[in-house]
């Protein structure tokens, strides 16, 4: 099914990337809106004030997990897709953010033009699967 344009939130601790993250997303045509926030707190006031269609997700943030924050989304807002945005390459890693819930893992190195296809594909209804995209492995799946 194919959504409108897409709402995006995106959570980490470090302002620099969140800056870098809005831009590149608020740059594409299919977003209508792109929302940061560095805290749990601000997390909870964001999603209070209108949900997301997408959150990305540091791992690391300072008051909680992303693993326990992702787990807390997915069951108050089950519709809301989860993706992980992380330095760490782990195959451990991957499998507890599906088991939170999460849609999706990416390593923070990944090209800004695989967000890109990757939210296409979200908008245009194909994502249905757990996607991983860890740039130095194999473990990526091609996009049509």
């Amino acid at each position: 099914m194919m959504k409108a344009l897409l709402k995006i939130l995106a959570v980490d601790d470090h302002q620099f990337f969140l800056k870098g993250i809005s831009e590149c997303f608020g740059a594409l045509a299919i977003t209508e809106q792109v929302d940061t926030c560095s805290t749990y707190k601000s997390l909870q006031l964001k999603l209070q004030q209108g949900l997301p269609d997408i959150v990305f997700l540091d791992l690391n943030m300072p008051e909680h997990d992303g693993f326990s924050i992702c787990r807390e989304i997915k069951r108050d807002h089950e519709n809301v897709f989860v993706a992980m945005l992380t330095q760490y390459d782990s195959e451990k890693f991957v499998n507890k953010a599906r088991q939170c819930g999460a849609g999706a893992y990416f390593i923070k190195n990944t090209e800004p033009e695989v967000f890109s296809r990757f939210l296409s594909n979200f908008k245009d209804g194909k994502i249905k699967d757990f996607f991983v995209h860890i740039p130095s492995t194999e473990k990526s799946p091609e996009f049509e």
